[in-house]
């Protein structure tokens, strides 16, 4: 198609070209889906959805501990959903020093204390995180 311009006496003209990039539907292995059909043909939409995946539930029983420290400056409740569920607080399991193997000098994080132990518990600002061993 072509569609003129007109621009303060000066003609300009200009081509639209449509051009089809892909197509839906499944394309071979070896390369692009085929356009010898101009795009004509499409694949089929799935209507119906697979069934959800189980819930996997925990195997290994955790061996999560509370700073003694804590029991007086977090509410219970706080706590006890943390060792509830260990993985969903900040530094569950993980060394000490990521970079170096296990060892006693770099144990793994199953204390729970605050992430600043000198600050009052806040959720936000001051949450509930692990530690290698209790301050």
């Amino acid at each position: 198609m072509r569609h003129p311009i007109r621009a303060l006496g000066t003609a300009l003209v200009f081509t639209i070209a449509l051009t089809l990039i892909a197509r839906f539907g499944a394309a071979d292995a070896s390369g692009p889906a085929d356009l010898g059909d101009g795009g004509a043909s499409f694949a089929q939409i799935p209507t119906s959805l697979p069934p959800p995946a189980p819930t996997p539930r925990p195997t290994e029983i955790s061996d999560a501990k509370a700073c003694r420290r804590i029991a007086s400056r977090v509410p219970a409740s706080a706590i006890d959903a943390a060792l509830a569920n260990p993985n969903a607080v900040g530094g569950y399991n993980r060394l000490r020093d990521e970079n170096k193997p296990a060892s006693p000098m770099n144990p793994r994080q199953v204390y729970l204390s605050l992430l600043n132990p000198s600050v009052p518990y806040h959720p936000l600002f001051n949450p509930l995180h692990f530690r290698a061993g209790c301050p």
